[in-house]
């Protein structure tokens, strides 16, 4: 959330209500998306290209690191990349997470 600008943010929270696919893609892909058209208000128009908005670092407890990127497009938050097993990594496992902003713009980058 802080890798979104605050201008932005209620508009995102409203993408997230929004989602109503959840596509797993090769285990290390999460795709959302949505097919509401009352949900269409709620793109972001800086978005309209494909965009990272953020990239974390997790740790799990065996010193092993993932990367994940998130990504929007379309005006809409689409997809994280990963090389975590997503289904296989619990949140107990996880030793230290951090997370990049990619815009200059956001406050608290990098985080």
């Amino acid at each position: 959330l802080e890798c979104i600008p605050e201008q932005l943010r209620e508009k995102y929270a409203m993408q997230i209500d929004c989602i109503n696919n959840i596509q797993w893609v090769l285990g290390v892909e999460v795709v959302f998306s949505f097919y509401d058209d009352n949900c269409r208000q709620y793109l972001i128009s800086d978005w309209k290209d494909e965009k990272v908005i953020a990239k974390m670092i997790i740790e799990d407890k065996s010193g092993k690191k993932y990367r994940m990127k998130i990504f929007a497009v379309n005006g809409r938050i689409v997809s994280i990349e990963s090389t975590l097993p997503f289904r296989y990594l619990k949140i107990d496992d996880i030793q230290d997470l951090q997370v990049i902003c990619e815009d200059d713009q956001c406050q608290n980058s990098p985080k």
